[in-house]
């Protein structure tokens, strides 16, 4: 075999060469210094670090100055990380985003006592649980910082006293100072910044997606409207109110916002079109819920359960998903007329099957309403022949904000 001859670099080349494996080791330096300083920019060319930098936290109205350590973007905390104040009045510990808590986390006080639950843009969101010590502790739900729904105290852990929370005021308070409406009072406007309260049966409701309405026939000041919206229970504008019925007598608390135009048939000629109007905050019906704490309680007023925890086992009937929410729903297993329906922040390609059980933590946080459809046949008085007629309605179930959930094999 011939023997080939290997081909001859000039020397030119050999120091472009030798140049450039000096540019390469030297560009692999740096690039292993940037990385063992766990800094690189991300997809969206933003600057991410593991890092510890000074900070300034504002919390519950005070800031707060000291140091974070953890996951930065742009340099801000955003991620998994610590923030600890330098004269250690404050330690929170949990999830980040744009330099605000936002996620689970846990809140170290300098007195002792802390925090743990769901943050959003800084203020606490969702279910919180606040540590006097390990046995004594309180539960609630918060939005965007503002108490909803119900407040309830623990002591050597047991359930010790449960207050409901409405409009950002405790329901007893309310009760307290609500003055009953009147002609008289209307008259005198002395409603204005007041709470009012009126006791009357059920005369008619109306119910949508995201809102109920009904009229209520009273001694006092004859027929009123009230209305309230936003029923799955995410803003601390929603009322504690009871899920009614036509006939049932209930006291409703509320503003008086006014004369409004009601042109229902069966009021023209009595009402003259206008009706009395509140604005409800908390509403209980005159018989007692002597069954607190059972799923027929729970669904009557769901509100009123606003932070329970609950655990345990629960089969999955169907689910759906909006965005990072899956909404699934569920019964506790061994009862399946007893359903809820489950928030649970899952990721993207999470799978859930009918059928299959979940194990959950969560907290209740109001209701959801499902509209359905039926069909009804009626008689045609024309030719005697059946008419088919699609009428609608809702279903309501208590929803449960899932902190923590697995699929059971």
């Amino acid at each position: 075999m011939k023997k080939r001859n290997m081909p001859v670099i000039p020397e030119i080349q050999k120091k472009h060469l030798a140049a450039a494996g000096i540019a390469v080791v030297f560009l692999l330096l740096i690039l292993l210094i940037a990385l063992r300083r766990g800094n690189r920019a991300d997809l969206r060319g933003r600057t991410v670090e593991e890092d510890t930098i000074s900070y300034s936290l504002r919390w519950l109205g005070d800031d707060y100055e000291g140091t974070y350590t953890g996951r930065t973007v742009n340099g801000k905390p955003e991620g998994t990380g610590v923030f600890t104040d330098k004269d250690g009045a404050i330690t929170y510990s949990g999830e980040w985003k744009g330099g605000k808590l936002s996620g689970y986390g846990s809140v170290q006080y300098a007195d002792g006592t802390h925090e743990e639950g769901m943050y959003l843009d800084g203020k606490r969101h969702h279910w919180i649980r606040r540590y006097d010590s390990d046995k004594d502790y309180k539960d609630g739900v918060y939005d965007f910082g503002n108490l909803y729904g119900c407040m309830s105290t623990f002591r050597d852990g047991s359930l010790y006293h449960e207050t409901l929370i409405a409009n950002g005021d405790h329901v007893s308070q309310i009760r307290k100072n609500a003055v009953k409406l009147t002609k008289d009072l209307i008259a005198s406007k002395g409603y204005i910044d007041k709470y009012v309260y009126i006791t009357g049966k059920i005369a008619y409701t109306e119910e949508t997606e995201t809102s109920c309405n009904y009229r209520i026939a009273s001694d006092s000041v004859g027929m009123v409207i009230c209305n309230y919206t936003n029923t799955a229970g995410y803003r601390s504008a929603q009322p504690v109110m009871p899920n009614m019925t036509v006939g049932q007598t209930i006291t409703v608390f509320g503003f008086y916002t006014g004369l409004v135009r009601d042109e229902l048939p069966a009021d023209k000629d009595y009402y003259e079109y206008s009706c009395i109007q509140i604005d409800p905050v908390f509403g209980e019906p005159a018989s007692g819920d002597n069954d607190r704490g059972t799923y027929a309680s729970i669904s009557r007023n769901p509100y009123s359960y606003c932070g329970k925890i609950l655990e345990g086992d629960y089969a999955v009937e169907k689910f759906t998903k909006s965005g990072e929410l899956f909404y699934v729903f569920v019964h506790p297993s061994g009862a399946e007329k007893e359903k809820y329906v489950l928030r649970i922040e899952a990721e993207p390609d999470e799978v859930f099957f009918g059928g299959e059980t979940l194990n959950i933590k969560g907290f209740i946080v109001g209701q959801q309403k499902t509209e359905i459809w039926e069909k009804e046949f009626t008689d045609d008085n024309d030719d005697d022949a059946e008419e088919e007629i699609e009428l609608s309605g809702y279903k309501k179930y208590p929803v449960i904000r899932v902190i923590s959930f697995e699929h059971r094999k």
